[in-house]
């Protein structure tokens, strides 16, 4: 009897550093189109949300302008820089990220959420 190869579907990985965080190229994907983007999370879920926002919603006026951020779209991942964010990530989440250091979390695209979400429950090694 024949058994045939199925690839895993690729694992949403990202990257903490001290002032940015870093998307896999499976998440960057859905980032791909972002204008901005907008950043919650639940403490209690231990989760942090990625909105991907267009340009129209962006200079809506709809949101405060301080709590968007630009992402940076390469072939093979995405970025987006802001050292205040991951000070909000790493206090939310009690971690310590030094410099020249990062952590990595499991991530994945919700399309009920509309959003990418980290889990913040277990650092991958």
């Amino acid at each position: 009897m024949l058994e045939f190869f199925n690839a895993e579907p690729t694992v949403g990985v990202v990257n903490i550093y001290d002032s940015y965080i870093t998307f896999n190229k499976s998440l960057a994907n859905y980032l791909d189109d972002a204008y901005r983007v907008r950043i919650g999370i639940d403490r209690a879920g231990k989760k942090v949300y990625f909105f991907k926002l267009n340009k129209d919603s962006a200079l809506s006026n709809e949101y405060d302008e301080k709590s968007l951020l630009k992402v940076g779209i390469t072939k093979t991942y995405a970025r987006v820089c802001s050292k205040q964010l991951i000070d909000f990530i790493a206090d939310a989440f009690n971690i310590i990220i030094n410099k020249k250091e990062f952590k990595r979390y499991q991530a994945a695209y919700s399309a009920s959420d509309k959003a990418i979400i980290i889990d913040m429950e277990g650092e991958l090694r």
